[in-house]
């Protein structure tokens, strides 16, 4: 599992692939119990944070939709939407989770991680991302009162 940590706001950190990315076969959604079980130990492992929300990335690969296929997604950014939409819906329900705290993003063929001129590669394209959010426990600072003076 390799992650990358983002802080653009010092209140707020955001980790990128914090868990191995979902991998999909051609014009699929399905959801691996391997991925459910990354999932459910990350979440314990961050259960006391504050404010976590879970945001669900899908992908495609640049070959154009063609057939049946093209009866249920217009295109690569339609079925990215479905894919990440779908994980997030199932994982919300699969472990009970607020709505509030999952979001979901499809970026269809803008974000490849391998060529799309070879089956492997287009395969490996056929993904889903997941990030993750949540708000920096801070101290607040205590007040000072004045002592009463009995005045």
């Amino acid at each position: 599992m390799c992650y990358q940590r983002v802080q653009a706001d010092p209140q707020r950190v955001q980790i990128n692939n914090a868990i191995d990315p979902i991998h999909f076969d051609s014009a699929r959604s399905l959801v691996s119990d391997k991925y459910i079980a990354q999932l459910e130990q990350l979440l314990a492992d961050l259960s006391d944070k504050q404010s976590l929300q879970l945001m669900f990335t899908g992908h495609t690969d640049s070959q154009k939709i063609t057939g049946r296929l093209k009866q249920r997604y217009e295109n690569n950014q339609a079925l990215s939407e479905v894919r990440a939409a779908t994980v997030a819906n199932y994982v919300q329900r699969r472990l009970n989770l607020p709505e509030a705290m999952i979001k979901s993003n499809g970026v269809g063929s803008s974000e490849p991680i391998a060529v799309n001129t070879s089956a492997h590669g287009r395969a490996q394209n056929w993904r889903g991302g997941f990030s993750l959010r949540y708000q920096v426990e801070t101290e607040q600072p205590q007040k000072e009162y004045a002592a009463w003076s009995g005045v």
